[in-house]
């Protein structure tokens, strides 16, 4: 309908305005568009002047709020507004509408626009509402911006229009790191739904990062989380400057959401610090001390780092087991042997979180020099508020590791949830009730022993999601992804001075130099740095050898440059192995059975040259479709001479066993053995939970064992599987070989993964025959579908990777990048683990087409190791 608008200008000094002014009406049905008020007779919205306008407007239904406001355009754009009427010509009705307020960002609250509600027979039907309004910007390298941020809020009673958060409470908006608090007043919107919330792009380093924005109704006292945790950046992400975020209204459950997410993203940046076998020191910040055993048994957080190898006491810690986990809870339980390491488990869970993939760890803590020194709780029915911590093996030395939202861990009983372990101020281990709350500590900080290892690939983050690199142009900043363009090699000078050259831009090195820091060193004396280790973060500085006082450090967008030490965060990097290097070490047996530390002349890399017999490509087979060597059946009541080919194989099953058929590969340094069916007359009584089936197997000319594949074909009902261990054993010389697996082998759990490779471990280290550098590596394939019409498939498609160190068995290529895959023109890229093959030779691609419209046109795959060059398969 047509409606006539007549607005007021108060008469106060500097009333009028030179700005555009607008009116949107709302309406029960919809609102209109904004309707800009244009007049014929001269300068409109002078001081004291009467605007009348006419303006036609669709059918609103019953008018229930106005919006009015400007574009703050003109030399004097700043707009008192003394009242407004309107006229519906249609129906006669006539609104009232007395506004007496301030549209100017210099005036009142800022806000150049403002609603009002209708009255209807002389009462509100909606309050006018003053939300406050908490922007969070992300604690990241570069996060904060200068760029005008504009936000609208929707419910179910309308929205408030795009209003620009222009002043908060902070000197200054939207920095890292930072919450800035805005009051935004509207009529009353109902429940809200969601807000739209983006910038302009205006502005040097105008990217932003979003943690989440939360809106607080004063009028029903509720409270509105909405989650972003993304970039608002065209070089981010996916470019967007604007996102769309929905409500969580629960503030007890966002809060928890967002705790559950950093730790998350926390576990995701520290989980590498728990694999098997690493050496771990956990230090308390509230002794200023390191968790400490003593021969008698007994355990206390005042021991220095120094306390390494000595004797009577060391603070050194290897990790026993680790293991991810996965949405589904179910408990862990350890079973130790006589070195506390054997484990019997499934997936652990955390009840309520956010993620389908929330990851964490249950770790047995066994000390480095101690026979039987395993630190534990011991939490007994009669004993919850005394606990004390014992060193001998028994289930009660399970652990489970809570990483928190700052990088520090709580060592956690998985026998009793909620039991940490706790010490007072004085190192002693108490309980939670023994004292104030102030002098106790259940934090630790963890390190890992041997991080910068010569010839190591390393990663040193800058936040949990970002790292150091080097930049096209040789610069350096901390913003870069934690991806191969910011993995450094580690250059050993001296003990703790190391140089860092870039993988990705070999020959550019980490240095500081007249006033730079850069990635331009050749390897010089600029490019000397000696580690400095935080002990209240585990992070690491980097000191300039040349420069003594001058540490590499951040600008607040991340570029790097020399700086004075400080503990405000901007020399703190996090350090991380991505290339994991087994050192050739000369051991000394000690009576306890375990290995004495090296010397520093001890410590070797080896490197020879070592040519796996390949299988050839007709052999290659997947490798759990057929058996090419049997089970052995002995009857216990024969007698005959021992086989020097004869082994027997445990293999012990966790929390979820499998009805799929198991196979087996054993690889020696003169050959391979395999498939091998693991099968008896009984399947159905094999691979139950928590269960060890032992096998009579042949295995003929493989020389020195130094891996094995295992795997199953996903058939039965129960196809999934937790393989915890495999042990063979040598029947006539009674050898052991001990693979410690604790993974999935399910394609709809972890890696979507139904083979594994397992080097054989001794004494703490995997072997490759005459040569120590061998360990897992996660390889990326990217597999490249042609142009050409109908070239996609839907077949499976199988993958091979042959090295000089042998081949990755035949892998199916099932949990893609891409929610299709193989379709044409795509890349598909996926992830498989095995054994380090060395340099890689070829690929096998088998598709398993049914018939011809099946057929599949592959034009490469690409394979990127870590830390390494890809390499390039054309498919001819």
């Amino acid at each position: 309908g047509n409606w006539k608008v007549s607005v007021i200008t108060s008469d106060l000094p500097n009333a009028g305005t030179t700005s555009q002014i607008y009116i949107i009406l709302y309406g029960q049905h919809r609102s209109s568009a904004p309707i800009y008020l244009y007049g014929t007779g001269g300068v409109q919205f002078q001081d004291g002047s009467e605007n009348i306008f006419t303006i036609t407007v669709g059918d609103i239904g019953t008018l229930f709020k106005i919006r009015i406001g400007h574009t703050n355009s003109g030399l004097s754009p700043s707009w008192h507004c003394k009242e407004i009427k309107l006229w519906n010509k249609n129906s006669g009705k006539q609104f009232y509408i007395p506004v007496q307020r301030w549209l100017a960002q210099d005036q009142e609250d800022g806000a150049i626009c403002r609603e009002f509600p209708i009255l209807n027979k002389g009462e509100l039907v909606f309050p006018v509402t003053v939300y406050e309004v908490h922007v969070a910007t992300g604690d990241i390298w570069n996060a904060g911006t200068v760029a005008n941020i504009y936000i609208s809020i929707c419910g179910e009673k309308g929205d408030t229009g795009s209003r620009q958060l222009f002043r908060s409470k902070s000197s200054f908006n939207f920095l890292r790191g930072q919450t800035d608090i805005f009051s935004l007043e509207a009529v009353h919107l109902g429940d809200l739904y969601h807000v739209v919330i983006g910038h302009d792009g205006l502005g040097p380093g105008n990217g932003w990062f979003l943690d989440d924005v939360v809106v607080k109704d004063p009028t029903t006292n509720r409270e509105y989380t909405f989650f972003c945790n993304r970039w608002l950046d065209q070089g981010e992400d996916d470019g967007k400057l604007v996102r769309k975020l929905y409500a969580s209204d629960n503030s007890i459950i966002s809060a928890k959401q967002k705790l559950e997410l950093k730790r998350k993203e926390t576990w995701a940046a520290d989980s590498w610090k728990f694999m098997k076998g690493n050496t771990l020191q956990f230090y308390n910040r509230l002794t200023g001390g390191f968790v400490r055993l003593h021969p008698d048994g007994s355990i206390d957080a005042i021991g220095e780092k120094t306390d390494k190898y000595e004797v009577p006491s060391t603070v050194l810690w290897v990790a026993g087991m680790a293991w991810t986990m996965h949405k589904s809870f179910h408990d862990a339980k350890v079973i130790v042997d006589d070195l506390g390491l054997d484990v019997v488990g499934g997936a652990i869970g955390h009840v309520g979180g956010i993620s389908d993939n929330l990851e964490g760890v249950v770790l047995l803590l066994v000390c480095a020099h101690h026979e039987h020194g395993n630190i534990s709780r011991r939490d007994r029915d009669d004993d919850l508020f005394g606990p004390t911590l014992q060193t001998s093996g028994g289930a009660s030395t399970e652990l489970r590791v809570l990483l928190q939202p700052n990088r520090c861990a709580l060592l956690e009983s998985a026998l009793v949830p909620g039991h940490t372990v706790i010490f007072d101020r004085h190192g002693k281990i108490v309980n939670e009730s023994s004292a104030n709350y102030a002098d106790l500590s259940k934090e630790f900080v963890v390190f890992v022993k041997g991080v910068f290892l010569n010839s190591a690939v390393v990663l040193l983050a800058t936040s949990l999601c970002q790292a150091l690199c080097v930049q096209p142009d040789g610069s350096c900043t901390g913003v870069g992804n934690q991806s191969e363009k910011s993995y450094w090699k580690v250059h050993k000078i001296s003990s703790g001075i190391c140089m860092f050259e870039s993988v990705k831009n070999a020959q550019m090195y980490l240095r500081i130099k007249d006033g730079q820091c850069d990635g331009t060193g050749t390897g010089d004396i600029y490019c000397h740095f000696k580690i400095k280790k935080n002990l209240e973060n585990a992070s690491v500085s980097l000191e300039s050898t040349k420069n003594p006082g001058l540490f590499v450090g951040l600008q607040a967008d991340g570029q790097a440059k020399p700086v004075i030490y400080t503990k405000n965060g901007n020399v703190f990097f996090y350090p991380q192995i991505i290339k994991c290097m087994f050192i050739l070490k000369y051991f000394q047996e000690n009576p306890m059975g375990m290995s004495a530390p090296p010397t520093q002349e001890e410590e070797k890399i080896t490197e020879s040259k070592i040519q796996q017999e390949i299988p050839p490509e007709s052999e290659a087979k997947c490798p759990l479709l057929s058996s090419t060597a049997k089970e052995i059946k002995l009857s216990q009541s024969s007698k005959r001479v021992l086989s020097e080919d004869e082994w027997k194989v445990l293999v012990l099953t966790g929390n979820t066993g499998t009805q799929a058929k198991v196979t087996l590969w054993v690889y020696g340094d003169e050959g391979v053995t395999g498939p091998i069916s693991l099968s008896k007359d009984n399947p159905e009584q094999l691979f139950l939970p928590r269960q060890e089936d032992e096998f009579q197997v042949e295995i003929r000319n493989v020389g020195k064992i130094y891996k094995i594949r295992i795997g199953h074909d996903g058939s039965g009902k129960q196809p999934e599987w937790i393989l915890q261990r495999v042990t063979m054993q040598h029947v006539k010389s009674k050898k052991t070989l001990d693979f410690a697996a604790n993974v999935w082998l399910s394609l709809t759990q972890a890696d979507a993964d139904i083979v594994c490779e397992l080097p054989v471990v001794e004494e703490g280290q995997a072997i490759f025959p005459c040569v120590l550098l061998i360990f897992i590596v996660r390889y990326h394939i990217d597999i490249h579908t042609g142009q050409l019409e109908q070239a996609g498939t839907e077949s499976e498609v199988y993958l091979c990777l042959y090295g000089e160190r042998g081949d990755s068995g035949l892998r199916l290529l099932y949990k893609s990048n891409m929610p299709v895959k193989f379709q044409r023109g795509q890349i598909d890229t996926f992830q498989i683990e095995a054994v380090s093959l060395g340099k890689l030779q070829k690929v096998l691609l088998h598709c398993e087409a049914s018939d011809k419209s099946q057929y599949w046109y592959c034009e490469k795959v690409v394979v990127r190791e870590p830390g390494t060059s890809e390499s390039v398969f054309t498919c001819e």
